[in-house]
């Protein structure tokens, strides 16, 4: 059952991929905004879906006031479609990157950077290393490295410990693993270049 209801919303989201590069960029900032607003403002979220966001997204899109609100009545139901994608399928991935969901938003930074770029990854692939299993953030197929996100690293001691650990494993087992920290997604264009050198001695061209 499950299965079928999965299958279905993907069939859902391939057709909604064939909109025009102006409605799609329009469903984006629909979905960014979303995922901005804090929960319990419903006032917030009724006035992003129905009324197509502030007053400025309100004003006329086509011309024609019938297209106007079918066009804000389809974001409503994407974005709907999107709410109980996130509640009910993908409760722990509550951030759409670009190829996949992600936990975070820093993640979705990073994921995002690399679809750009045209580098391929996997979200969370199991990594058993001794008696453990790990899931590191992404991995590189390419490049057979991992990258890492700590978000918390010096802040949480307890987060910190198992940063330490993480990173000790990896160094016993000999895999490369890029490091990346919140200092870093700050000019993430010119810093991932060269973490990713450090880490596995190639370059990404």
């Amino acid at each position: 059952m499950l299965k079928d209801w999965i299958d279905r919303w993907r069939r859902i989201r391939s057709r909604l991929a064939v909109l025009d590069e102006r409605n799609l960029a329009r469903l984006n900032t629909l979905k960014r905004r979303l995922n901005q607003l804090d929960d319990k403002s419903l006032l917030n979220i009724y006035r992003t879906v129905w009324l197509g966001g502030s007053k400025k997204l309100t004003k006329k899109r086509t011309g024609n006031q019938w297209f106007d609100l079918l066009s804000r009545w389809l974001y409503g139901v994407c974005a709907w479609l999107d709410w109980l994608d996130t509640k009910f399928i993908f409760s722990n991935l509550p951030y759409q990157a670009k190829a996949c969901r992600v936990r975070s938003k820093s993640e979705k930074l990073i994921a995002n950077w690399l679809t750009d770029h045209g580098i391929r990854f996997k979200y969370e692939k199991p990594l058993k290393l001794g008696q453990r299993t790990l899931h590191p953030d992404f991995y590189l197929p390419k490049f057979d490295c991992y990258i890492e996100y700590w978000g918390l690293a010096d802040v949480n001691p307890d987060y910190e410990k198992n940063h330490r650990l993480k990173l000790g494993l990896y160094g016993r087992f000999g895999i490369k693993v890029i490091s990346v920290y919140p200092r870093h997604l700050r000019n993430f264009d010119a810093e991932f270049p060269k973490l990713f050198f450090e880490a596995s001695g190639k370059s990404l061209d």
